[in-house]
């Protein structure tokens, strides 16, 4: 896994093996309960989609929140579609 420090228009991190690209990961966190996109990761959204749609490499989403009363996060796996129809398509 190698860390990708370009800006909004690529995932956070690739999931290399072998020297190929296996995954982008994009990784969001809150510390409250639920996670609410901003104007920003909508935009973002746009650009990983376009990514994805290039490149041929799947990017996921892995969401970090903390449940009320908790001081331990839980972390959470989509793909770009099923972020899509939980966060985007509201």
């Amino acid at each position: 896994m190698i860390k990708v420090a370009i800006g909004q228009n690529a995932p956070d991190f690739l999931v290399l093996k072998k020297n190929v690209v296996l995954k982008g990961v994009e990784v969001k966190s809150t510390k409250k309960h639920i996670y609410r996109p901003k104007k920003h990761d909508r935009e973002q959204f746009e650009f990983l989609e376009i990514f994805q749609g290039d490149t041929k490499i799947p990017v996921e989403y892995l969401i970090r929140t903390v449940p009320k009363g908790k001081r331990i996060g839980k972390w959470e796996v989509l793909s770009l579609t099923e972020f899509y129809k939980k966060y985007i398509r509201r």
